[in-house]
């Protein structure tokens, strides 16, 4: 789902260049924006793979450090990305329309490319911060779960691609950052609850900061247990855990309490958007 979500902005944004190259005829530019596309690409793999050979020799001491650190990285330029894409949602498609103009007047070309890479790699990047935390996961089920994500944005966008130059590029991408900021609160409750257990281990508690809020009781063999099918779904979305300390609870609620401020503000402020 996160690849799939990350993969629907890209592949929305990159409709747009070749939406407005074909409207002004200049379908003989099409090779520069593919050029831009497959170099976010290459970066964005190269970026995974060089995490994961890090990750891989790590001790294990050192992976879940590298777990906690990659996941609060992580919430913290994801969020930074959520608040800059709601406040410029409405701006995108003219200002890429504005940049492919010039470079098409100017004769400057490679705008075209760096304009598309841009497009592209911002997404990518989300999608490797995203998932770094859970590199030492399931990676087989991570390269699966991406590959399905992107055949099913493939998908779509074929579909709609009659429509896509007069969809509504806001609306996407209020509800992709509704969704994104879902995600990102699950990877802080995960990544509070390693710390917790990390200097538990080490001797070092938090207080009652350290102590269980909550034990829903469930067995593990259950469907709703953090490993079975549904549960392990609701895990990966909301970041639901059977139990977890009181430090991932009030950082979570806190984390929310900030972000639904921020976007009700925002969104507020454009009423178009809703």
């Amino acid at each position: 789902m996160i690849v799939f979500r990350e993969a629907l902005e890209a592949g929305l944004v990159t409709a747009i260049i070749f939406a407005y190259l074909k409207k002004i005829n200049r379908q003989d530019l099409y090779r520069w924006g593919y050029l831009g596309v497959g170099l976010s690409i290459v970066a964005s793999l190269g970026l995974g793979y060089l995490l994961y050979v890090v990750y891989s020799g790590l001790t294990e001491m050192f992976s879940r450090i590298f777990e906690i650190s990659a996941g609060t990285a992580a919430v913290a330029v994801l969020s930074y990305m959520i608040v800059w894409m709601a406040s410029n949602a409405r701006k995108i498609r003219g200002e890429v329309e504005e940049r492919l103009d010039v470079a098409v007047t100017t004769r400057n070309l490679a705008a075209i490319s760096i304009a598309a890479f841009t497009s592209v790699g911002r997404e990518g990047l989300e999608t490797v911060l995203f998932l770094a935390p859970f590199i030492g996961g399931n990676l087989p089920g991570i390269l699966v779960g991406g590959f399905l994500g992107v055949v099913c944005v493939v998908v779509l966008l074929y579909l709609l691609a009659r429509r896509i130059y007069q969809a509504r590029i806001s609306s996407v991408f209020k509800y992709t950052s509704i969704l994104i900021t879902v995600l990102a609160a699950g990877i802080l409750f995960h990544a509070m609850y390693e710390l917790v257990e990390l200097l538990g281990d080490s001797g070092i508690t938090l207080g009652f900061l350290s102590r269980q809020a909550y034990n829903l009781g469930i067995p593990e063999t259950s469907l709703f247990g953090e490993e079975g099918l549904f549960g392990g779904i609701i895990h990966s979305f909301t970041g639901y855990m059977q139990s977890a300390p009181w430090l991932s609870v009030i950082c979570y609620l806190a984390y929310w309490i900030v972000m639904g401020s921020l976007l009700c503000r925002i969104y507020n402020a454009n009423p178009k958007d809703q």
